[in-house]
């Protein structure tokens, strides 16, 4: 398991939950581009 902090808080759960690399042509967001991206997952009640 890794230690985390985000302004100085610790980061207990938190995980990657989905990804997409090498986006051509996939999924266009908004403005029609296709970008990159990840989803990040918060398994805590906190933000």
């Amino acid at each position: 398991m890794y230690s985390v902090e985000v302004a100085g808080l610790p980061v207990v759960d938190l995980s990657i939950n989905e990804f997409m690399a090498s986006n051509f042509a996939t999924y266009a967001d908004q403005n029609g581009e296709y970008d990159d991206w990840l989803e990040l997952y918060n398994g805590t009640d906190s933000w």
